[in-house]
């Protein structure tokens, strides 16, 4: 650790929202540590706007605060040469980052990237690492997003109305920001939930959605009955999303940041994983279960498919089917002797590969 404790921490969280809630883990772990130490977070303003409403840290805003306030300690967290540059421009004694994209004018403590990188390890330690190099004694555990039973009340009845308390309110993400090759084909969504809608009349179908991935969803609510759907594709808020799933039972969901919001609030759930690396970007927490289809090809990490898409269609419907239905079937049980969402217990985190 430093030889005299830092008081106030600045940390440029990375953009995307899936990366930033893994990246929760190590901010939560100094916080858990060393509890008066301010942390505060810089970033895309919906971001640091949920991190600060829903996690202990403090959401900074260059524009707004004095340049009179003065960091002892930052921490650089994304990769690129501007998150750098918008890190060194704010009043800090020390910056600490990975080196990369000649980007090591702007910080004071360099950490080797290839050497992080060469392990193969999961997203969560690179952010680890970077915290390490300055408090060692820290210890680590999945990042944790707390909704407040008031917010979560709010934001449902705002947008999904009454509810009875026996619904399986099943969140459904059929998008991915990152590309088409992370999303399971929508056909496959349609005829899986066609099913479950028979065997669980009670399932009541919750449609997320960024705005730049809206058509796939948009695609599912056409096909559905229009009484088992409610539609929030491109129409909430980052945080009213957030409060809304933190109110579901299940999740449905591509690699995406969807995927980390339901971990973080420890939703149990199902994710379809095709050509990216759940050993590098999973889910945490363990409760939400892994399913993927083993080609040769993947983990391609490309956007797009530029064949078949083998990775996604050889995951059918019908296999996702058995577990996601036993699942169901364990919650359902658990409704009906009174369990709320936050009681609810998960068979637990898995991969299966096909």
């Amino acid at each position: 650790m430093t030889s005299v404790l830092p008081t106030r921490i600045i940390v440029r969280i990375p953009n995307w929202i899936g990366d930033a809630i893994v990246s929760l883990s190590s901010i939560q772990a100094i916080r858990s540590r060393y509890q008066n130490v301010q942390i505060s977070v810089m970033g895309p303003e919906p971001i640091t706007a949920l991190l600060s409403e829903f996690s202990d840290v403090v959401s900074y805003n260059p524009t707004n605060i004095s340049s009179k306030i003065f960091f002892d300690l930052g921490f650089c967290f994304p990769l690129s040469f501007r998150s750098a540059y918008e890190l060194w421009r704010i009043p800090c004694k020390e910056r600490i980052g990975y080196a990369h994209e000649g980007r090591s004018f702007f910080l004071s403590r360099r950490l080797n990237y290839p050497a992080w990188a060469n392990h193969h390890f999961h997203q969560v330690t690179y952010y680890q690492e970077m915290v390490q190099s300055v408090f060692h004694d820290l210890s680590f555990n999945p990042p944790k997003l707390v909704v407040p039973d008031s917010r979560r009340r709010d934001a449902m009845a705002r947008h999904l109305g009454a509810l009875d308390g026996r619904e399986i309110l099943l969140a459904v993400n059929p998008g991915a920001f990152f590309g088409s090759a992370k999303t399971w084909p929508s056909s496959y969504f349609i005829s899986l939930l066609s099913r479950l809608l028979i065997d669980y009349p009670s399932i009541r179908i919750i449609l997320f959605s960024g705005g730049k991935d809206r058509e796939k969803a948009d695609v599912l609510e056409q096909a559905l009955p229009k009484e088992k759907v409610v539609a929030l594709q491109g129409k909430t808020a980052l945080s009213d999303s957030l409060a809304i799933l933190s109110g579901c039972d299940y999740l449905l969901t591509n690699d995406s940041g969807m995927m980390h919001m339901g971990a973080a609030l420890g939703l149990p759930g199902t994710v379809f994983f095709g050509p990216t690396d759940p050993v590098a970007t999973g889910p945490l927490g363990g409760k939400i279960r892994v399913l993927s289809h083993h080609v040769t090809c993947a983990p391609c990490l490309l956007r797009e498919c530029p064949i078949d898409h083998r990775c996604m269609t050889g995951l059918t419907w019908e296999i996702a089917h058995g577990p996601i239905f036993e699942d169901l079937r364990r919650i359902r049980m658990q409704k009906e002797q009174g369990a709320t969402p936050s009681e609810l217990e998960s068979s637990g985190s898995e991969v299966m590969n096909t």
